[in-house]
C-alpha cells in the first residue's frame, strides 16, 4: 500500500523478496525491477508463476500486477505449493493465463479462498483492491474494496499494526555473523549461524 501510494510498481513480489527484520516485521528487498510511474506501463518483468496475466499478455498494467503477485505469495504460505504449475517458464505463464487455482479445504477456509480468488482474478479491473482502471496509483484510496477490508482480515486492527503496537507472531532467533546485513550474499549460509 505504501509503495503504491508513492506510484511505485514493485513488479517482483515473491516470498524470496520478503524478509523479516530482527523484530519479526516484514521488509521488502530487491527493488531492482521496481518502477516509479503515474501512468500504466508495458513490459515483462518479475518471476514466472508470480507474474500477472496482463503483464504476460503484454498489455498496459498498473500496480495491480503486485496485487496478483501478493495473491500467489499468500497461496504459497497457506498450502506450501504454487497456485499455477508448469515445467518451464512458458508453461507457467500459460497456466497463469488459462488455469484457475484449486482451493482444497484441507488448507483453505471459505474466507481465505474468497480472498485468494479476489487477489488472483485474471482481469485486473476485477482484482480485489484494484477497483478498475486507475490513472494514478495514488487513487488506491478509492478502491472498490480495499484488501484490508476483506473478511479474512476481520480480526486485524490495521491502525495498531501500522503504529507498531501489535507483536509479530514470529521473531527470528538467527544470529548473523557479519558486520552488516549488506555483507550477506544470497544463499551464503557460512555467514549465518
Amino acid at each position: 500500500e505504501h509503495i503504491h501510494f508513492h506510484n511505485v510498481i514493485y513488479r517482483d513480489l515473491k516470498l524470496e523478496n520478503v524478509l523479516l527484520d530482527h523484530h519479526g516485521n516484514c521488509r521488502l528487498s530487491d527493488l531492482g525491477l521496481a518502477v516509479v510511474t503515474e501512468k500504466p506501463i508495458k513490459g515483462y518483468a518479475g518471476t514466472p508463476g508470480y507474474t500477472a496475466p496482463e503483464m504476460i499478455a503484454n498489455h498496459y498494467y498498473t500496480s495491480a500486477v503486485d496485487i496478483f503477485s501478493f495473491g500467489v505469495m499468500v497461496y504459497r504460505m497457506m498450502c506450501g505449493s504454487k497456485p499455477f504449475k508448469g515445467s518451464s517458464d512458458h508453461e507457467l505463464d500459460k497456466a497463469v493465463m488459462l488455469k484457475s487455482p484449486s482451493f482444497p479445504t484441507d488448507y483453505f477456509t471459505h474466507d481465505s479462498a474468497s480472498l485468494l480468488q479476489g487477489l488472483l482474478a485474471k482481469n485486473p479491473e476485477r482484482r480485489l483492491g484494484c477497483g478498475g482502471r486507475r490513472k494514478s496509483n495514488r487513487t488506491h484510496r478509492k478502491m472498490k474494496q480495499p484488501i484490508k477490508d476483506h473478511a479474512f482480515f476481520k480480526t486485524i486492527d490495521w491502525g495498531l499494526l501500522q503504529e507498531g503496537y501489535l507483536d509479530p507472531p514470529f521473531t527470528p532467533t538467527i544470529d548473523v555473523n557479519a558486520p552488516s546485513l549488506r555483507d550477506i550474499g544470497e544463499f551464503n549460509l557460512e555467514k549465518i549461524k
